[in-house]
């Protein structure tokens, strides 16, 4: 090839025209061999560049650089030529005598061709790249409606955006329970992010509900501008992700997220005080925030009262008739003020003016919140996934436990774990502190994932529609029976052959029937009852597997003698409760709990002292 370039040098200055013609016509296969080595390259270069292109032109927010167009022209434009030369020269090689004058014309032809592809090869290299800067956009706006409550959206908002801008803080929780805006808030917010422009890649990602590594990687990359092929394993897309993510300041947004999972095997670099990166979890979970090792968590709570019917009049429409007002503010109010129950219960009373429709309104919410049009699917499957996420069956079991109790009730803790010791809900079995270390434990899992809330520091309380979602679930496994808090005067129908759990606790019953048969009965809470003073003697006769029994704060005086067959029970609970004298209770050999505190009587049976202390630990009374 140097031979033919020196050599050409000379022919242009110094030879004579017969002389270049002699050249050109002995030279024309060197000279051939000479450009067919340097198309080849040429072309070469023109696949990568095309594959590059490829690759990045699959996301449409990537442009082409218009030098890059016109240099794929005119190498397209060249390659065309040079074949043009090349069977030409086959033509010409052809005869057996060889025509000077033609080898002449397409030597020189071709010592042009050379110098044309030499030139076009050299500016084949784009410092620039390939596409106008893809990132120019730092990220998709997303659509987004109006905001729902604007004192609780500034409030927390505020609070974001004071995290997001200091400059100490990387990784950042954002929960609350499902259905209360999290996920709305957010979106205006990326949305300010965007236009602010104070990262360079703003990115949001819906995670699953099955976390998926691979799934999460394309969605990165798809939100980046980032090809990834789905036959790729999983470390070579978190190598190429890694990449291509290091030395910019991006932000990444992940909504809905049920579990935790490691940066680095997706392959997203480590938000730090140095590179400026920032991560923001969207979850119901605080579990998934721990996980994530989040430094500040920030809790989207429930709209304010008034808030909540503004929210509510927008979906409905104006609530015109005096005589309707106070029946809507009262369906209203039953939506428990979480934003997504408020707007499908008002989209579905819209412009409604008949008040007998307002009325059956208000009997549905309050009695079969699931038949109101959007609220199974768009309000209790979202709760749902809370209560799917608890780690296991035990933890799941004490929660619905919970829906024993009255709407709106706040429940005391020391009881209701007391409630899942004796039930056998808590693992720990034969050690008492490890049992309430581990249900504490539990209850902590279930605030966590905003089943249950804090009501002081003694009281916990069930939202209303995390209670009808409880007590859906309970229905669909073991007999759950809650009558608590109806207005109740007589107790049969709830007691059942299979029943497991009745709950009539804080009613108006004071009798009760005489022989029920409830072989399965485990929990009876009859508390804050007016009972009669005397219990039927069979009451008792045929629940030989109830573990729970709850008469505090009723009237009766005495118990009958059926109680002392109930040889499973753990918890006998009689505080408050106007009882003089009780029966032998030394067949219980399984009760852990006796409560006689502030109760009337003086005077226990004399064998009492046969019950094993173990057995007896945490009993209280007037006199000990």
């Amino acid at each position: 090839m140097d031979i033919v370039s020196s050599s050409l040098t000379a022919i242009s200055l110094l030879w004579t025209p017969l002389e270049a013609c002699c050249f050109y016509s002995e030279k024309l296969e060197e000279i051939a061999r000479t450009l067919g080595y340097e198309i080849e390259q040429l072309t070469s270069k023109e696949t990568d560049v095309k594959a590059e292109i490829s690759s990045g032109i699959v996301n449409q927010r990537k442009k082409l650089r218009s030098e890059i167009q016109l240099w794929l022209i005119n190498v397209e434009k060249l390659v065309a030529e040079v074949k043009q030369m090349e069977t030409e020269i086959e033509k010409c090689m052809k005869g057996c005598f060889p025509n000077y004058l033609s080898r002449y014309r397409l030597g020189k032809q071709m010592v042009k061709g050379i110098d044309h592809v030499r030139e076009l090869h050299a500016k084949g290299v784009f410092t620039n790249g390939l596409f106008i800067d893809s990132f120019q956009d730092s990220g998709r706006i997303l659509p987004t409606t109006g905001l729902l409550g604007d004192r609780t959206f500034n409030r927390v908002s505020k609070a974001i955006w004071k995290v997001l801008t200091d400059t100490n803080t990387s990784m950042i929780g954002v929960h609350g329970m499902g259905g209360v805006g999290k996920t709305s808030i957010m979106m205006h917010i990326y949305n300010q992010l965007i236009k602010c422009k104070i990262f360079d890649l703003v990115i949001w990602v819906n995670v699953s509900k099955t976390l998926n590594v691979e799934k999460l990687q394309l969605d990165i990359a798809d939100a980046t501008n980032l090809e990834l092929s789905e036959q790729e394993n999983v470390i070579w897309r978190s190598t190429r992700l890694l990449e291509h993510l290091q030395g910019k300041k991006f932000i990444l947004v992940l909504d809905d997220m049920w579990h935790k999972f490691s940066l680095e095997e997706v392959g997203i670099p480590q938000p730090s005080i140095d590179n400026g990166c920032k991560f923001v979890f969207v979850t119901s979970l605080m579990e998934v925030c721990r996980g994530m090792e989040t430094e500040k968590e920030i809790k989207v709570d429930l709209l304010t009262k008034n808030e909540a019917w503004d929210l509510f009049t927008t979906k409905s429409g104006p609530i015109q008739s005096d005589e309707i007002e106070p029946i809507a503010k009262a369906v209203c109010e039953n939506c428990g003020r979480l934003p997504l129950a408020i707007i499908t219960v008002g989209r579905a009373m819209r412009k409604i003016n008949d008040k007998r429709l307002w009325k059956n309104a208000l009997e549905e919410i309050k009695t079969a919140r699931a038949e109101i049009v959007g609220m199974e699917d768009d309000v209790f499957t979202r709760l749902k996934f809370s209560y799917l996420h608890l780690k296991d069956d035990h933890i799941k079991s004490c929660f619905l436990y919970c829906a024993l109790y009255p709407e709106d009730h706040k429940i005391d803790v020391a009881e209701l774990i007391e409630y899942w010791m004796a039930e056998e809900l808590i693992t720990e079995v034969g050690d008492r502190e490890k049992e309430f270390n581990k249900s504490y434990t539990v209850l902590g899992t279930l605030k966590d994932a905003c089943l249950l809330e804090d009501v002081g520091s003694d009281h916990v309380k069930m939202h209303d529609l995390v209670r009808d979602m409880a007590i859906r679930i309970a229905r669909e496994g073991p007999r759950l029976i809650n009558k608590s808090g109806m207005k109740l005067n007589r107790l049969a129908r709830e007691l059942t052959e299979n029943v497991e759990r009745v709950s009539v606790m804080d009613n108006n019953i004071s009798i009760l029937p005489d022989y029920p048969n409830c072989q399965k009965l485990s929990t009876l809470l009859l508390q804050r009852n007016p009972l009669s003073e005397n219990l039927p003697d069979s009451f008792f006769a045929h629940m030989k597997r109830l573990k729970v029994l709850d008469l505090s704060k009723t009237g009766i005086r005495s118990l009958p003698q059926s109680v002392s067959t109930l040889y499973s029970l753990r918890a006998l609970l009689l505080s408050f409760s106007k009882l003089k004298e009780i029966p032998s209770l030394t067949m219980l050999k399984d009760l852990r709990v006796l409560d006689l505190s502030h109760s009337l009587l003086r005077k226990l049976p004399d064998d009492v002292d046969k019950l094993k202390t173990a057995q007896i630990e945490g009993i209280h009374n007037n006199f000990w």
